[in-house]
């Protein structure tokens, strides 16, 4: 009896089709990050006929580097590759978000900026009391080093995260994205001059900017340099303010889970709003927009995360196999 239903029709059948699954998983799980690697490869390449300068890419080299030593080269392909590829559309993207005809708003930030605030504006507030011209103090070092702390905090976190934690960083990497891309549309539709813009114009009284003066007595090719190392910079790209945005994102995205980490995300938020308010680069209002987008797209990540098998909460830095699908492959079937 047993034998005829080992050998029935329908068993057969059943073992052909996980036999064959078995070995479609196989395929997926080898050839995957190949065809993500070319694919990134084709992007690059084809954009390079409009951007030569690739050296914002080189962030990813130490994490390719680790990735290596630990033994996790295609979880580096199927999580960094496609990071970066984002990441370099989004200032691809950023750059053209001021040449859509929708007329730059000089004044609806503005005002919403003096009514917050009883007619004063924080950032004119500021300048005026402790902006020294030509003269730079250490306030005006520590705010533009922590304006520059954009580039390259995010993804510091993000690689931590990727080394150790794998369920949060899958929640951390959604909402990054999710978060990046809703700011990038608001960037579209709605273009805003920042305060020093503003004051360039003529709608503020006069407003430094100790980012580029700092940056042009330490070197004067500084400045320039560093933008045009991160892609063409959008002047009117400021509401909300992404700058304000990741660290934020680092403080709703730690706290559950670490106290300790949650409150130095939130020092780093503050101390980063400070900066961009005082360097002229961001009105409060911007800030306070972008901790609006920052809880949208944590409440999408999680909600998208709940519907993706789940990770382990922690992993070894080396492993031997790399899950970073976590996925297991489906086990053979045997028909008794």
């Amino acid at each position: 009896m047993v034998t005829r239903e080992r050998n029935s029709p329908e068993a057969t059948a059943t073992a052909h089709a996980h036999g064959v699954l078995g070995r479609l998983w196989h395929w997926r799980r080898s050839l995957s990050p190949v065809l993500v690697t070319a694919a990134a490869v084709v992007y690059f390449a084809g954009f390079s006929l409009f951007r030569q300068n690739w050296t914002s890419l080189l962030i990813f080299l130490p994490i390719l580097v680790v990735a290596a030593w630990a033994g996790r080269l295609r979880s580096f392909a199927l999580t960094w590759i496609p990071l970066a590829v984002f990441l370099d559309a989004f200032a691809r993207l950023r750059a053209l978000a001021d040449n859509t005809g929708i007329p730059i708003h000089h004044t609806a930030v503005l005002e919403i900026e003096r009514h917050l605030f009883f007619g004063t504006v924080p950032t004119v507030w500021l300048q005026n009391h402790y902006t020294i011209p030509k003269h730079f103090r250490w306030y005006d070092y520590a705010a533009t080093l922590m304006h520059w702390s954009h580039f390259v905090m995010p993804i510091l976190i993000l690689f931590i995260l990727w080394l150790r934690f794998p369920a949060l960083f899958r929640k951390y990497a959604l909402a990054f994205v999710i978060l990046t891309t809703i700011v990038l549309d608001i960037y579209f539709l709605c273009p805003a001059a920042p305060p020093w813009l503003a004051a360039k114009e003529g709608y503020l009284p006069h407003v430094a900017r100790p980012m580029v003066d700092v940056a042009l007595q330490v070197n004067r090719n500084l400045f320039g340099s560093v933008y045009t190392t991160i892609g063409a910079s959008n002047d009117v790209a400021a509401m909300p303010s992404l700058h304000a945005s990741y660290p934020f994102l680092m403080f709703v995205m730690l706290w559950p889970v670490s106290r300790k980490l949650g409150l130095l995300g939130l020092a780093y938020f503050i101390a980063m709003s400070l900066s961009l308010v005082y360097l002229g680069e961001h009105y409060v209002t911007d800030i306070l927009a972008a901790m609006l987008c920052v809880l949208l797209a944590r409440w999408i990540a999680l909600a998208l995360d709940r519907r993706l098998p789940a990770l382990p909460a922690r992993r070894e830095i080396r492993e031997i196999a790399d899950d970073s699908v976590n996925v297991e492959t489906p086990a053979p079937v045997h028909v008794q």
